[in-house]
């Protein structure tokens, strides 16, 4: 419990919304008890949903965003579960050509036999 205190006080808004969806019952009887030691606001983060999750998921998520396997509407190439799709990518991919591009700079000096300092 020590260990959940610490994540409680120190990083409060690290979790918007946790969704346990198809939990057994034995789990919703667990977390009944566990549920008194942790604090209000965490535990109000933490909902615990069973086969009836599609709106609930829906109401929070977009469906583009939501994977169709539960109920959304994205089908990443690769599943979305190992997607790694999302605003950083276009950042990542503008890296990627910039230094393709100044390898390929450094390539035509060589070939032409100049010597050029690396671009700042």
């Amino acid at each position: 419990m020590a260990a959940a205190r610490i994540g409680q006080d120190r990083y409060p808004e690290i979790m918007g919304k946790f969704y346990i969806i198809n939990a057994p019952w034995a789990f919703s009887a667990v977390w009944s008890m566990i549920k008194g030691w942790l604090d209000e606001v965490t535990v109000n983060k933490i909902d615990i949903i069973g086969t009836a999750y599609k709106d609930k998921l829906l109401a929070q998520i977009p469906a583009e965003n939501l994977p169709k396997e539960f109920g959304g509407s994205c089908e990443c190439a690769d599943g979305c579960s190992l997607s790694d799709a999302g605003p950083w990518e276009d950042r990542q991919q503008e890296q990627e050509q910039a230094q393709e591009k100044t390898g390929e700079e450094k390539t035509e000096a060589s070939v032409d036999g100049e010597a050029t300092a690396p671009p700042a």
